[in-house]
C-alpha cells in the first residue's frame, strides 16, 4: 500500500468509554488517480479503524 498523506499529533478523548469524533483538516493531499482509497486510523502504529474514500476527477466535482 502507498501512503498518500500522514498526520501525526495528539488528541484528547473526553470519555474513553464513548464514541469520540475527531476532525482533521487535510489540504493539498494529491491522489495519483481517481478510485477508491482506504483511510486508516492508527494509534501507536496499530490500526484501530478505517473508512473508504472515493476520489473522483476534479472536473466532476465542479459539476456538483
Amino acid at each position: 500500500s502507498q501512503v498518500i498523506l500522514g498526520i501525526n499529533g495528539k488528541v484528547k478523548a473526553d470519555d474513553r468509554n464513548k464514541v469520540n469524533e475527531f476532525i482533521f483538516p487535510i489540504q493539498r493531499a494529491i491522489f495519483p488517480s481517481p478510485g477508491t482509497y482506504t483511510l486508516t486510523f492508527n494509534i501507536g502504529g496499530v490500526p484501530v479503524g478505517s473508512r473508504l474514500l472515493e476520489v473522483i476527477p476534479q472536473s466532476q466535482t465542479a459539476m456538483s
